[in-house]
């Protein structure tokens, strides 16, 4: 009975491990560039964090046309601390604190991003020097209150979870 026990907590284990595999694999270059993001800083939790929580800008408008917008990140976060991450073309970044969704604080250093497919890590630049290094580990859907979705209802969008490497 004890084998049994043992030998399901290694199935578990291997399971575990081979689901995390998975998610870093099903990340590529794409899921990022031209892409906008929003991820929670209260208390200076993008620079101290383990774990980040990228909100995706969704470019959705009533009557289908693509234009863009802000979801209420106030509401969806429950304070108004936030970063904006913007991966551009050609591994440039801009990168923005905002506060009760003013842009309080532009940082107009040199940003850049460079996504390794190897591994599916981001490392972050500030001129020219490493900043931080992040890996996506789970994409999901989610709901958030925008001013553009149909019928003041949800707006789904995708947040994902990325571990801090350094």
């Amino acid at each position: 009975m004890v084998d049994i026990l043992i030998i399901r907590k290694i199935l578990n284990l291997i399971f575990l491990f081979s689901t995390v595999l998975v998610f870093s694999q099903e990340f590529s270059k794409s899921d990022f560039v031209k892409t906008d993001w929003f991820v929670d800083n209260e208390n200076g939790a993008f620079m101290k964090s383990d774990t980040l929580k990228f909100i995706k800008y969704s470019n959705k408008a009533l009557d289908e046309e693509y234009i863009k917008y802000k979801e209420y990140e106030l509401k969806y976060f429950g304070h108004g601390y936030f970063v904006e991450l913007d991966f551009k073309r050609g591994r440039k970044m801009n990168y923005r604190f905002r506060v009760d969704n003013s842009a309080t604080g532009f940082d107009f250093k040199k940003y850049r991003w460079r996504y390794d497919k190897k591994t599916s890590i981001i490392s972050v630049y500030q001129d020219g020097k490493l900043m931080m290094k992040i890996k996506p580990i789970e994409r999901k859907k989610i709901k958030i209150e925008s001013r553009l979705a149909k019928d003041n209802g949800l707006l789904e969008t995708t947040e994902i979870t990325f571990v801090r490497i350094k």
